[in-house]
């Protein structure tokens, strides 16, 4: 039997959903708040320009969608409260004998709601649990280098006033010895790559007594092109060997070569890879020389860390016109940015610094986009 609705009863409906519509536009203007504010305090720690499709705009689109949830919310969840709630309670006693059933079978289905609400909600739990621990891990790895009081920059050296390998040694050994003298300088290195960048790589590395197998376009180690020293300022282990010497490695001394300990376990597993070969083959018929394995330094995190072997040059013996320098200080390295400046404009006032920021903030940059997740 159907009863019609009498003008008290409209009066409780409309009660119900006015403030069922109250308490939900009061939600979602809260959380447009709420989010407004995280959005520029997220944006605010980023320590880089974001690229254009990272965006975080909260527009008319978000607010016009807040505003149709708030809507539908307060007409699903206040409307049907609220018609049930006004129904004239007219025929009890009709619905006695059925009252039990009735009641089973929405405690059944209310159970099982109940019950698929906290299975969601564990399984968003157990999800952002894990996504925040790998995170956290992600930014707790030993990246394999002490970024503590090192200012980095880089320069190039013009292929018009430096037009061979001799005149860009030349440049470059006199400007480290002059680098090193600078009050509160401990120690000075370059590479052709810090540290967290994307490093050179060749297609293949053939190690002494093995036949190359990978096809061509197999990416399997780094190349980093680095100067004497450059492993102490960024604290690199030295594991076995010696480093670099621009005595001992010079441009007409035999080749050398330093390993990382991954490239040994990959390819030299057992015995000491100490005074072992390898050479560099760029195509089926562009090999380089032998070069010795002098050394063994720890593993250093690069931008592909997939790629987790690597191979170390002199300088001496590769140089580079693009060098990277780094400057192991005894204070606040920011303050040395000045006199650095100097020197090279010393050297050659035609060549810029760029890119010259502390190698902390390099580590804190390579980590934004795990951060900001």
């Amino acid at each position: 039997m159907r009863v019609a609705l009498g003008a008290s009863h409209w009066r409780i409906v409309r009660l119900l959903l006015v403030e069922s519509l109250l308490f939900s536009g009061l939600g979602a203007a809260g959380g447009l708040l709420l989010g407004r504010i995280g959005r520029d305090v997220l944006v605010a720690a980023v320590p880089v320009r974001m690229p254009a499709w990272m965006n975080f705009d909260i527009d008319a689109g978000v607010g016009l969608f807040a505003a149709a949830l708030a809507v539908g919310t307060a007409l699903i969840f206040g409307l049907v409260p609220a018609l049930r709630t006004s129904r004239p309670n007219l025929q009890d006693g009709l619905r006695t004998a059925s009252a039990k059933s009735v009641t089973a079978s929405r405690s059944r289905l209310r159970s099982f709601f109940v019950a698929a609400e906290v299975s969601l909600a564990l399984l968003l739990l157990i999800g952002g649990s894990l996504m925040t621990r790998s995170v956290f891990n992600l930014i707790r790895r030993d990246p394999g280098f002490r970024p503590e009081n090192v200012l980095t920059l880089r320069i190039t050296v013009p292929r018009a006033a430096y037009p061979d390998e001799n005149a860009v040694r030349n440049f470059y050994s006199p400007l480290l010895d002059r680098l090193r003298v600078l009050p509160g300088v401990q120690q000075v290195g370059a590479t052709r790559v810090l540290p967290t960048k994307d490093a050179a790589w060749v297609p293949q590395i053939i190690p002494d007594g093995t036949v190359a197998s990978a096809p061509r376009g197999i990416f399997v180690a780094n190349q980093v092109i680095v100067t004497p020293g450059y492993f102490g300022v960024l604290g690199i282990r030295v594991l076995r060997g010696r480093g670099f010497n621009a005595q001992q490695d010079g441009p007409d001394a035999p080749g050398v070569v330093i390993v990382n300990d991954s490239f040994v376990r990959r390819h030299w597993p057992t015995g000491d890879p100490i005074g072992r070969r390898l050479r560099y083959r760029m195509g089926p018929s562009d090999e380089s020389p032998w070069l010795t394995v002098i050394d063994v330094v720890s593993d250093v995190q690069y931008r592909d860390s997939n790629l987790s072997a690597a191979t170390y040059l002199p300088h001496q013996q590769r140089p580079s016109r693009t060098m990277c320098l780094a400057l192991k200080t005894a204070s606040d390295p920011s303050s040395l940015t000045n006199a650095v400046r100097q020197v090279i404009a010393q050297a050659d006032p035609n060549i810029p610094c760029v890119d010259v920021q502390t190698m902390e903030e390099i580590l804190s940059t390579s980590l934004w986009q795990p951060r900001l997740l």
